[in-house]
């Protein structure tokens, strides 16, 4: 939560320019940060191993699930995985979250976040 709200901060915003596409970026992720009623920390997980890469798999899965079943606009949920290689995690991301939510028609439903 401290990278979310650091990155937040980090954003250069212009008082002198109405609106910039730095003054959108800052809203749009302010309101990611707000949405997450939910979270998880899963540390020591890496990609290398097939344990981990189950359980990650199981908790997006149940995460996607719940909010499905919630049906609640304007929520989310934050997975950390703090010693999580961010190459593997974007490869895990597209390949077991991106890729069948879109071939099942519900990545539209869900949003696109960061890993």
């Amino acid at each position: 939560l401290d990278s979310m709200q650091q990155a937040l901060v980090d954003i250069p915003v212009s008082e002198v320019v109405k609106d910039d596409e730095d003054d959108l970026h800052f809203l749009e992720e302010g309101r990611r940060m707000l949405v997450v009623s939910r979270f998880h920390v899963l540390p020591g997980l890496s990609g290398g191993n097939i344990d981990h890469h189950e359980e990650l798999f199981s908790t997006c899965w149940s995460e996607l699930a719940e909010m499905r079943r919630t049906d609640m606009a304007d929520t989310g949920s934050l997975i950390l995985l703090p010693d999580y290689d961010l190459a593997d995690l974007r490869r895990f991301v597209d390949m077991n979250l991106q890729r069948p939510l879109d071939w099942l028609g519900f990545f539209c439903l869900f949003g696109g976040g960061s890993p």
